[in-house]
C-alpha cells in the first residue's frame, strides 16, 4: 500500500544534535571520535570475555589435572539432582571443570587482594542498564534512569549474586591486565567476531 525510501541524513549538525544531544558535538571528526568511542565501550565487554577465556585455559594449563574425590562428588551430585540426569557424565565433567577454574580463580584474587564493595556491584549494575538501554538505541539516558533501572536489578537475588561475580572478574581482569605481557593489534570487527566464536 505504501513505498518507503530510506535516505542517508546529511552529515551536519542537525544530525549530530539529534544522535547526541544539542551542542555536544559540533563537526565530523568530533562525530566520528564519539562514533569510535562508542563502538570502543560497546566491544569492552566481549574483549574482556576473550581476555578470560585466554586466561582461564592458560591456568588450566599451567595448573595441570586436579584429583577430586569423583565417587563421592558424583553421588553428592545424583542425591542433589532432582531429576534424572541423561547425559550424568558429561554433566560431571562440566561441573568439574567449573570447580577447577572456580579454585584456579579463588586463587588469583587472594594473591591480588581483590576486594568488592557494594560501589562496585552498583557500579556493575548501571553498566548492565546502560547496555540495555543501548541494545534498544538509547545511548543518551539521564543518569537518573540509569541508578533506578540498576536499583531495581538489584532487588533481584539471582542477578546480584551474578553481578558480584562481574564485579570480582573486572577487578581481577585488571589487576591481571597489569601483570601480564599483553600483545595488542588492530583488527576488523569480522575478525573479532571470529575469535569469539
Amino acid at each position: 500500500t505504501e513505498v518507503q525510501r530510506f535516505v542517508k541524513a546529511p552529515v551536519d549538525q542537525k544530525l549530530f544534535d539529534q544522535i547526541y544531544g544539542e551542542g555536544n558535538v559540533t563537526d565530523e571528526a568530533d562525530f566520528r571520535a564519539k562514533i569510535a568511542e562508542g563502538i570502543k565501550q560497546q566491544l569492552a565487554p566481549q574483549e574482556d570475555y576473550k581476555f578470560m577465556l585466554d586466561l582461564q585455559k592458560y591456568m588450566e594449563e599451567k595448573v595441570g589435572e586436579l584429583e577430586f574425590p569423583k565417587a563421592l562428588l558424583q553421588r553428592i551430585m545424583k542425591e542433589n539432582s532432582k531429576e534424572e540426569v541423561k547425559n550424568f557424565d558429561e554433566v560431571y565433567e562440566n561441573s568439574i571443570k567449573m570447580l577447577k577454574w572456580n579454585l584456579i580463580e579463588q586463587q588469583l584474587v587472594e594473591a591480588n587482594n581483590i576486594k568488592i564493595d557494594d560501589n562496585d556491584v552498583k557500579a556493575v549494575a548501571k553498566n548492565a542498564a546502560r547496555a540495555q538501554f543501548a541494545q534498544y538505541g538509547m545511548t543518551n539516558v539521564p543518569e537518573d534512569y540509569i541508578n533506578q533501572y540498576a536499583e531495581n536489578m538489584l532487588k533481584d537475588g539471582k542477578a546480584v549474586e551474578n553481578m558480584v561475580d562481574r564485579a570480582v572478574d573486572l577487578k581481577l581482569i585488571a589487576a591481571l591486565k597489569q601483570v601480564v605481557k599483553l600483545e595488542e593489534k588492530s583488527i576488523s570487527l569480522d575478525d573479532f567476531d571470529k575469535m569469539m566464536q
